[in-house]
């Protein structure tokens, strides 16, 4: 994956789009949490990869998930 030059930097910590963890999935009577966030207790999966590391076999987490990683995919992302 190659990154444009010409987009915008994505803001300092923010996670890659495709990480995910079911804090994330929550009733919708309750506040919806910060997907940015990190919970000490969540387990977090690639949604490329289905699996608990991404598609470069590093964990996956939200302090992992982060620009310069090539998987990482941000906002305005195709």
């Amino acid at each position: 994956m190659t990154s444009d030059p010409q987009a915008p930097s994505p803001p300092a910590g923010a996670a890659c789009l495709r990480l995910r963890t079911k804090t994330m999935y929550t009733p919708v009577s309750r506040p919806a949490p910060d997907p940015q966030r990190h919970w000490r207790t969540a387990a977090y999966w690639c949604q490329r990869t289905m699996r608990p590391t991404g598609p470069d076999d590093e964990p996956a987490d939200p302090k992992a998930c982060v620009p310069p990683r090539a998987c990482y995919e941000g906002e305005g992302a195709g």
